[in-house]
């Protein structure tokens, strides 16, 4: 009689696209579906988190949802921000006939980003309970038009929407910024392009919201273009200054700074007098108007502009509004610029068919050196720094210019072969689509999403990698796919308590915290994982499944549904229904867990055994769920089986 035996598999490896059913025996822990999980630093896969719709505020009420019973004194009002951002917020309960009939806002606090949790706690009555209410998310021109750049300040943020651009620090409260507030050095003029055009000089003001809402002259910025933003602290007035780049208008840059709790702004272009351009004749169509900008050893780098898209332009040394001084310049790469990124103290310009570094730029033997001839960049929204690397996107797949740099080209295989096919669609179609991108650097996680303006959001698609170091030491990436993110533009940046926070706009105009929470802004977050098919080492050989031990590490209860399906879902096979992993509560870790949420005593990785039915000569699991509720990781599972007959 054949006696029992057993598998352990390790999950990892990530999305496998191109392996054949063959290869894939070798690797049980890959995935041949992976959809919106992610390849955890942590081991295994981890289902993603969400993102809802930016605000930062106050509690403004609470609402009983139940009045419980038996209460003969009002209930203590815990509030508890699980998110650990928002705090301060207090509150009182009132009671009548034992029940609590409302509560009462006595401290708003401030910073919370999500509801926190309300938890009434007496020592009496039971079953009340209360949600906390939140100031509603506004999109920044009250419209549904599509938010086409955002910027994560470390006080706030910028959003662009129909060609303007609007100052915000909760989401709620939109200021438009884009205004000339300043003063002509002579003719009485309000705007710098009167201004510089009379061949005076514009001097841009310090102006609070209500001044810029009374008296600003608003500068209408393109309402169809795509923005890049960098920052730049001038020594002169140690205030960070922000550069805006769209490949429709002349440069544009934006300063903000508090004193005596009172916010004020800047705002400035780069016309004639920063390019030393005659205003005898103006001809507007001289200014450039690069689509990308990057700073760089003290200077301002800018390229991407449609009229001359071959070159790119730097700034004076320590004075990022010059661009007509004597360390100022420009620069032709006989391509068309796509990108410019700084890496490694080296500025990397990218063309569409080569790349190029720029050396010695703070002496007279600056230059361009050719890193390749023979590849690009397709879109320079591609382009982000990950593991010591630059990451792009080029025609055949993703690739790191340090890998291209150490061989030159030859035989260079993408760090993302293992999802070519996916790639390949992208690529061949690549106009069709708006490519954005991010680092999550917390997660070592790199993020593109490939949308369709106006598409709906359940056709927006995405590719998120993992940037690992495999047992030998080599440097491997895992992959898997993104769905329903309807991201038009992406940000990333750190608060002033220097938390990473990343910020997505969206095609209906608003400005979403993203990789945050359990739902898609209040939706369902569908997930699938699927192993490829497992031969257990002979797939000759039947062998009957008796059952699975499933390794899950839950953040938050969960509810997890399991398929097994055999000789790869054969139809004269006959297939399991549906297993049910069951609910899975989430451990309570030492000054993290949250009562009514977290369960005492269960292990942070709980091993869940699933009796199995069924038999084939190689089978498959798929792990799915479609809820609101918190993320799990899928660690490992230890499959046990009886072996019988040879085909």
């Amino acid at each position: 009689m054949a006696q029992e035996q057993g598998l352990t598999i390790s999950m990892g490896g990530g999305l496998d696209k191109t392996s054949s059913s063959f290869d894939l025996f070798k690797q049980p822990g890959a995935a041949i579906r992976l959809t919106n999980f992610e390849s955890s630093t942590e081991g295994g896969y981890r289902r993603v988190n969400g993102y809802r719709k930016f605000v930062s505020s106050g509690v403004q009420s609470i609402t009983v949802d139940n009045g419980g019973s038996g209460y003969v004194t009002a209930p203590t009002v815990v509030i508890t921000d699980v998110e650990r951002i928002g705090s301060g917020a207090t509150a009182t309960a009132v009671i009548s006939g034992g029940v609590v009939t409302s509560i009462t806002v006595t401290n708003a606090g401030s910073n919370y980003q999500a509801p926190p949790n309300v938890e009434l706690v007496s020592a009496t009555g039971t079953g009340a309970q209360a949600t906390a209410v939140l100031s509603t998310p506004t999109q920044p021109n009250g419209s549904d038009d599509p938010i086409q750049g955002i910027y994560a300040h470390a006080e706030g943020g910028i959003a662009i929407q129909n060609g303007n651009m609007y100052w915000s620090e909760d989401g709620v409260t939109w200021i438009q910024v884009n205004k000339d507030y300043g003063s002509c050095s002579s003719g009485g003029t309000t705007t710098q392009y009167t201004c510089e055009v009379a061949n005076h000089t514009w001097t841009a003001s310090y102006a609070t919201a209500a001044q810029l809402a009374s008296s600003g002259t608003v500068v209408a910025l393109d309402a169809d273009a795509r923005y890049t933003f960098t920052e730049y602290t001038p020594a002169a007035t140690n205030r960070p200054r922000i550069t805006i780049c769209n490949g429709a208008d002349p440069i544009a840059y934006f300063e903000t700074y508090t004193s005596g709790g009172t916010r004020y702004f800047r705002f400035q272009r780069a016309l004639y007098k920063a390019f030393a351009i005659s205003p005898t004749v103006p001809n507007y169509a001289l200014i450039p108007r690069p689509q990308y900008c990057e700073t760089h050893s003290d200077h301002i780098v800018v390229g991407g502009w449609p009229v001359q898209n071959d070159v790119f332009y730097y700034s004076d040394l320590y004075d990022d509004t010059s661009f007509d001084g004597a360390s100022a310049g420009e620069i032709s790469i006989s391509d068309e610029v796509t990108g410019i990124k700084v890496f490694r103290d080296t500025l990397i310009v990218f063309g569409k068919n080569s790349i190029r570094k720029l050396v010695n730029i703070n002496t007279a033997d600056i230059s361009l050196q050719d890193v390749t001839k023979n590849i690009g960049c397709l879109d320079g929204f591609s382009i982000q720094e990950i593991g010591g690397d630059l990451v792009f996107l080029a025609p055949d797949g993703i690739r790191t210019v340090a890998a291209t740099t150490r061989i030159d080209d030859i035989e260079l295989s993408s760090i993302s072969s293992k999802i070519q096919p996916i790639i390949t669609k992208l690529t061949k179609d690549i106009g069709r689509y708006q490519i954005s991108s991010v680092v999550i650097r917390s997660k070592n996680q790199y993020r593109l999403f490939y949308t369709v303006p106006g598409a709906n959001i359940a056709a927006q698609n995405g590719i998120t990698g993992t940037f690992k170091i495999s047992q030998n030491g080599a440097p491997m990436w895992e992959w898997s796919e993104l769905k329903s993110f309807d991201v038009a533009c992406l940000t990333s940046g750190f608060d002033l308590n220097n938390v990473e926070r990343i910020y997505h706009g969206d095609y209906n105009g608003y400005v979403h915290s993203h990789n945050v929470g359990n739902t898609f802004d209040g939706e369902s977050i569908q997930a699938i994982f699927k192993t490829p098919d497992i031969d257990y080492g002979d797939v000759g050989v039947r062998k009957t499944l008796h059952s699975v031990k499933l390794s899950i590490k839950p953040e938050g209860s969960t509810a997890i549904n399991m398929d097994v399906r055999y000789d790869f879902e054969d139809g004269d096979t006959l297939q399991p229904q549906t297993f049910e992993v069951g609910s899975i509560g989430a451990p309570a870790i030492f000054d993290e867990a949250t009562f009514t949420i977290s369960i005492f005593g269960v292990s942070s990785s709980p091993i869940r055994r699933l009796p199995l039915w069924g038999s084939g000569f190689s089978n498959s699991f798929k792990f799915y769920t479609d809820d609101t509720n918190a993320p799990y990781s899928i660690q490992g599972l230890y499959v046990s089986l009886i072996p019988s007959g040879r085909r």
